[in-house]
């Protein structure tokens, strides 16, 4: 009997579950897959954009500060006086000092970042320097060009860094000053100061867990790092090895699964490549975070799709189940079975005009005995 109360019950829901629920399973699973892809693709391009604003902030920010230095030349009698030597006679070299301090005053003011610009003038003999809190210093000595030309044109700079290639160390802006038209006389050489961590182009918020930040110069040689432990040397093998356009981001893999972004910033006087490495399990956090949210939901629906399947059944099956008994025990010879002990069905639908037939057969039946009975 409980194979045959049960029976309907077990195919239905059989049915249910390999032909609605397994099929809707295996296209979410797909779906699911194509979406944290997806997801994951769309992070890394946001990654790359930001990418790209930080190494076009850095360019701005390093143009900026040279903006600045080329002022110099903007001032004639400041050249003209960087040409001469020292007078000897205290109240014209106290003119003169104050003079260049004021032109030094008015850089610092236009490069809030600095910490301090630094002018070496070779023919003076003179190193003059300005803090940010506009404190003067100045001192002589025997100064010389360097042997070896500068690195750059007139009009152009160099940066070096001065300590640690992290957020503590500084990069030196340098300009060095000609005595337009010549190319090769220098007059003196303007040093600004400028804290790596005051640069906003890798000032960026990036965290060890979501990667590493580095600046490298034109050589490889390492500027700044947000995290120690990176492999510069491995991430320059791979640049020095592909060609490139200035500000435009290229995508590499290192290692396995681990994407790097790499900008080239390119300005007068040098070309640093700014790079960045996504960690494959940073980019897919939204996609997992996504996906885990998803099958909650979709597992949700399911356990509520069988509660209200396993409801509706026994609304359909318990009153088919209550009339089955009622007709074994008419088939075993009871016909004054009451069959409102098994009738407590009230919905106006098929079931209850097959329980009203069922009874109606029962009476003809009752009738046709008794008559019979009363032939006989």
């Amino acid at each position: 009997m409980s194979i045959q109360r049960y029976g309907l019950r077990r195919r239905l829901l059989r049915f249910t579950v390999c032909g609605i629920l397994l099929p809707i399973s295996v296209l979410f699973f797909v779906y699911g897959q194509y979406i944290g892809h997806s997801m994951k693709q769309s992070a890394l391009q946001q990654a790359a954009a930001a990418h790209h604003n930080n190494a076009v902030t850095l360019g701005t920010q390093m143009r900026t500060f040279s903006n600045a230095m080329r002022g110099f030349y903007a001032y004639s009698d400041m050249i003209s006086l960087l040409t001469q030597s020292l007078t000897g006679l205290y109240s014209e070299e106290q003119t003169n000092d104050e003079a260049i301090f004021n032109t030094l005053s008015l850089i610092l003011s236009s490069v809030p970042e600095a910490n301090s610009v630094k002018l070496t003038s070779y023919k003076r003999g003179m190193i003059y320097t300005m803090t940010s809190s506009y404190q003067r210093f100045s001192s002589a000595g025997e100064l010389s060009p360097p042997s070896v030309s500068f690195p750059c044109k007139p009009y152009s700079y160099y940066v070096t860094l001065q300590g640690n290639a992290d957020a503590s160390g500084k990069l030196l802006v340098c300009m060095p000053l000609y005595h337009i038209p010549s190319s090769s006389d220098i007059l003196a050489l303007v040093q600004l100061e400028v804290p790596i961590s005051s640069l906003t182009g890798l000032a960026a918020q990036v965290d060890d867990s979501d990667g590493a930040l580095c600046l490298l110069d034109q050589n490889g040689q390492l500027l700044y790092a947000s995290d120690s432990g990176t492999d510069t040397a491995a991430l320059w093998e791979t640049l020095s090895g592909s060609s490139w356009d200035a500000y435009k981001v290229q995508t590499f893999v290192q290692g396995s699964s681990d994407p790097v972004l790499a900008e080239r910033i390119v300005e007068k006087g040098f070309s640093w490549y700014l790079v960045q490495v996504c960690p494959a399990s940073s980019l897919e956090r939204s996609s997992y975070a996504f996906v885990r949210t998803t099958v909650v939901l979709f597992a949700g629906c399911v356990l509520l799709m069988l509660m209200l399947l396993v409801f509706q059944l026994n609304t359909i099956l318990t009153p088919l189940s209550r009339l089955s008994e009622y007709a074994d025990t008419v088939s075993g010879g009871n016909l004054s079975a009451d069959p409102a002990a098994y009738q407590d069905y009230d919905h106006p639908d098929e079931i209850r005009t097959l329980i009203h037939s069922i009874d109606r057969m029962m009476h003809t039946i009752t009738d046709s005995v008794i008559r019979q009975y009363e032939l006989d």
